[in-house]
């Protein structure tokens, strides 16, 4: 009887021995009690890869529009920054229909069309209409702007909830964008200004 509990007692000591350490990384407590650290986590928790994606994209296309529709001069620097609207637009669009918490709504809609205005405004360049081209663009901008109040606007949405919790992330992502749209747009237009440029008619 002595050697079986001698037995059991060294297989279970080897047995401890043999199992890795297991390593649990938490927070520091202090850290965790600050109420600043629970906001943060608690407006991160909205928003997900798929929605900073989508909504950089939407800001994108805001702060960049309007250097694209005010600039009377069509140069190689409007088709340059163009393709960088189109393309941040249409990944704001697909993005929104991976976006459902309560199911398909009115903006999922609204960039269905805009993806649909989107390619009348290419075709209508390739085939030389530049009406087409300029009001489905005025559109797409003026739809986006209003999707993107009604995100900022409306309390319960994701933007809202972290401008509230986390707002030093939020105006910081915000900030950084803007100066990627302001260094951006203004490497293009020095480097490609006048470059075959044309009038756009007045519309």
């Amino acid at each position: 009887m002595l050697a079986v509990v001698v037995w059991l007692t060294s297989a279970r000591a080897l047995s401890s021995m043999t199992q890795p350490p297991r390593i649990v990384v938490r927070a520091p407590t202090v850290l965790m009690a600050r109420p600043g650290y629970r906001n943060y986590l608690s407006g991160m928790e909205h928003f997900t890869p798929i929605i900073a994606v989508h909504a950089s994209c939407a800001f994108f296309v805001l702060l960049l529009g309007p250097v694209q529709l005010l600039r009377r001069r069509r140069d190689r620097a409007h088709r340059v920054l163009g393709v960088t609207w189109v393309s941040a637009m249409v990944l704001n669009c697909v993005t929104s229909f991976f976006i459902h918490p309560h199911g398909l709504t009115w903006l999922h809609g609204l960039a269905a069309f805009a993806l649909f205005s989107v390619g009348l405004a290419m075709w209508g360049i390739l085939h030389g209409d530049v009406r087409m081209h300029r009001r489905n663009m005025l559109g797409c901008y003026l739809g986006t702007l209003a999707a993107f109040g009604f995100a900022v606007g409306v309390p319960t949405r994701a933007i809202s909830q972290t401008l509230a919790s986390s707002p030093v992330i939020l105006l910081g992502t915000a900030l950084g964008i803007t100066l990627l749209v302001a260094a951006w747009s203004g490497t293009i237009i020095r480097t490609y200004r006048g470059t075959g440029a044309q009038r756009a008619p007045s519309s």
